[in-house]
Protein backbone atom coordinates (compact mmCIF):
# COMPACT_ATOMS: atom_id res chain seq x y z
CA UNK A 1 0.00 0.00 0.00
CA UNK A 2 1.48 3.22 -1.14
CA UNK A 3 1.11 6.22 1.41
CA UNK A 4 -0.49 8.09 -1.49
CA UNK A 5 -3.03 5.55 -1.88
CA UNK A 6 -6.22 7.65 0.79
CA UNK A 7 -8.83 4.90 0.70
CA UNK A 8 -6.16 2.38 2.08
CA UNK A 9 -4.73 5.10 4.46
CA UNK A 10 -8.45 5.52 5.51
CA UNK A 11 -9.10 1.58 6.16
CA UNK A 12 -5.90 0.76 7.90
CA UNK A 13 -6.72 3.93 10.20
CA UNK A 14 -10.37 2.48 11.38
CA UNK A 15 -9.22 -0.81 11.63
CA UNK A 16 -6.31 0.20 13.48
CA UNK A 17 -8.91 2.44 16.16
CA UNK A 18 -11.51 -0.83 16.11
CA UNK A 19 -8.70 -3.36 17.15
CA UNK A 20 -7.60 -0.75 20.21
CA UNK A 21 -10.67 -0.61 21.22
CA UNK A 22 -11.23 -4.94 21.02
CA UNK A 23 -8.12 -5.06 22.85
CA UNK A 24 -8.60 -2.03 25.61
CA UNK A 25 -12.16 -3.94 26.66
CA UNK A 26 -10.58 -7.55 26.45
CA UNK A 27 -7.74 -6.07 29.02
CA UNK A 28 -10.59 -4.22 31.12
CA UNK A 29 -12.37 -7.19 31.63
CA UNK A 30 -9.67 -9.52 32.30
CA UNK A 31 -8.45 -6.71 34.97
CA UNK A 32 -11.83 -7.20 37.16
CA UNK A 33 -12.53 -10.74 38.81
CA UNK A 34 -15.90 -10.43 38.81
CA UNK A 35 -16.05 -9.94 34.65
CA UNK A 36 -14.03 -12.76 34.38
CA UNK A 37 -17.13 -14.95 35.90
CA UNK A 38 -19.94 -13.27 33.62
CA UNK A 39 -17.40 -13.30 30.86
CA UNK A 40 -18.26 -17.27 30.09
CA UNK A 41 -22.98 -16.13 30.37
CA UNK A 42 -21.52 -12.95 28.35
CA UNK A 43 -19.99 -15.43 25.57
CA UNK A 44 -22.69 -17.89 25.04
CA UNK A 45 -25.14 -15.09 24.33
CA UNK A 46 -23.52 -13.08 22.17
CA UNK A 47 -22.90 -15.95 20.45
CA UNK A 48 -26.69 -16.08 19.69
CA UNK A 49 -27.15 -12.34 19.59
CA UNK A 50 -24.49 -12.56 16.35
CA UNK A 51 -26.32 -15.34 14.71
CA UNK A 52 -29.37 -13.37 14.76
CA UNK A 53 -27.65 -10.07 13.86
CA UNK A 54 -25.52 -11.93 11.52
CA UNK A 55 -28.86 -12.65 9.44
CA UNK A 56 -30.76 -9.69 9.91
CA UNK A 57 -27.55 -7.43 8.45
CA UNK A 58 -26.72 -9.86 5.71
CA UNK A 59 -26.79 -7.47 2.77
CA UNK A 60 -24.67 -4.93 4.77
CA UNK A 61 -22.09 -7.75 5.89
CA UNK A 62 -21.95 -8.30 2.16
CA UNK A 63 -21.00 -5.01 1.46
CA UNK A 64 -18.57 -4.54 4.12
CA UNK A 65 -16.96 -8.10 2.90
CA UNK A 66 -16.92 -6.47 -0.57
CA UNK A 67 -15.27 -3.80 0.31
CA UNK A 68 -12.33 -5.52 2.42
CA UNK A 69 -11.86 -7.30 -1.12
CA UNK A 70 -12.29 -3.48 -2.82
CA UNK A 71 -9.74 -1.88 -0.23
CA UNK A 72 -7.03 -4.63 -0.84
CA UNK A 73 -7.52 -6.25 -4.09
CA UNK A 74 -7.67 -2.72 -5.87
CA UNK A 75 -9.80 -3.67 -9.10
CA UNK A 76 -10.47 0.09 -8.92
CA UNK A 77 -9.22 3.17 -7.41
CA UNK A 78 -10.28 6.45 -6.84
CA UNK A 79 -9.73 8.76 -9.95
CA UNK A 80 -10.63 5.67 -11.93
CA UNK A 81 -13.19 6.22 -15.16
CA UNK A 82 -15.19 3.11 -15.37
CA UNK A 83 -18.06 1.85 -16.96
CA UNK A 84 -21.04 -0.48 -15.75
CA UNK A 85 -24.90 -0.94 -15.53
CA UNK A 86 -27.36 1.16 -13.80
CA UNK A 87 -31.61 1.17 -13.86
CA UNK A 88 -30.49 3.78 -16.33
CA UNK A 89 -28.65 1.98 -19.03
CA UNK A 90 -24.50 1.90 -19.46
CA UNK A 91 -22.84 4.57 -17.41
CA UNK A 92 -19.26 6.46 -17.87
CA UNK A 93 -18.47 7.36 -14.10
CA UNK A 94 -15.14 8.14 -11.85
CA UNK A 95 -14.72 6.80 -8.81
CA UNK A 96 -14.63 9.50 -6.05
CA UNK A 97 -14.65 7.17 -2.80
CA UNK A 98 -14.13 4.09 -1.82
CA UNK A 99 -15.53 2.98 1.65
CA UNK A 100 -16.12 -0.12 3.18
CA UNK A 101 -19.86 -0.13 2.25
CA UNK A 102 -20.12 1.41 -0.75
CA UNK A 103 -18.55 3.57 -3.87
CA UNK A 104 -19.50 6.52 -4.93
CA UNK A 105 -19.36 7.60 -8.61
CA UNK A 106 -19.35 10.75 -10.46
CA UNK A 107 -21.23 10.62 -14.12
CA UNK A 108 -20.52 13.60 -16.70
CA UNK A 109 -23.49 14.95 -15.66
CA UNK A 110 -22.18 15.35 -12.09
CA UNK A 111 -24.84 13.59 -10.50
CA UNK A 112 -23.24 11.04 -7.37
CA UNK A 113 -24.04 7.25 -8.30
CA UNK A 114 -24.04 5.64 -4.93
CA UNK A 115 -23.02 1.22 -5.41
CA UNK A 116 -23.33 -1.15 -2.87
CA UNK A 117 -19.69 -2.60 -2.87
CA UNK A 118 -21.57 -6.07 -3.08
CA UNK A 119 -23.25 -4.74 -6.57
CA UNK A 120 -19.03 -3.87 -7.49
CA UNK A 121 -17.86 -6.68 -6.79
CA UNK A 122 -20.37 -9.27 -8.51
CA UNK A 123 -20.89 -7.44 -11.45
CA UNK A 124 -18.51 -6.26 -14.18
CA UNK A 125 -16.86 -2.80 -14.38
CA UNK A 126 -15.10 -1.86 -16.99
CA UNK A 127 -12.05 0.30 -16.15
CA UNK A 128 -11.47 2.52 -19.01
CA UNK A 129 -7.72 3.56 -20.11
CA UNK A 130 -6.47 7.34 -20.32
CA UNK A 131 -5.61 6.45 -24.54
CA UNK A 132 -9.00 4.62 -24.81
CA UNK A 133 -10.90 7.72 -23.57
CA UNK A 134 -8.68 10.15 -25.44
CA UNK A 135 -9.93 8.15 -28.85
CA UNK A 136 -13.73 8.68 -28.05
CA UNK A 137 -13.45 12.23 -27.86
CA UNK A 138 -11.49 12.68 -30.99
CA UNK A 139 -13.94 12.67 -34.03
CA UNK A 140 -15.10 9.36 -35.76
CA UNK A 141 -13.37 10.22 -38.94
CA UNK A 142 -9.35 10.47 -37.22
CA UNK A 143 -7.67 6.92 -38.02
CA UNK A 144 -7.10 6.94 -33.95
CA UNK A 145 -10.22 5.28 -33.43
CA UNK A 146 -10.57 1.29 -33.99
CA UNK A 147 -13.42 0.68 -35.88
CA UNK A 148 -15.71 -2.45 -35.42
CA UNK A 149 -14.34 -5.76 -36.60
CA UNK A 150 -16.30 -7.23 -39.64
CA UNK A 151 -19.17 -10.15 -39.32
CA UNK A 152 -19.07 -13.53 -40.19
CA UNK A 153 -21.17 -14.28 -43.27
CA UNK A 154 -22.20 -17.45 -44.32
Amino acid sequence: MHLSDVTGLAFASALGQVFVYVVALILYAHLIPDLRSVGTALLAGASVVSVVFGLAAQSTLSNVVAGFSLVLYRPIRVGDHVQLTTPKGLVTAVVQVISLGYTILLDSDENHILVPNSVMMSTIVIRIKEKVREASDSSPNDSSVVSTPPTLTS
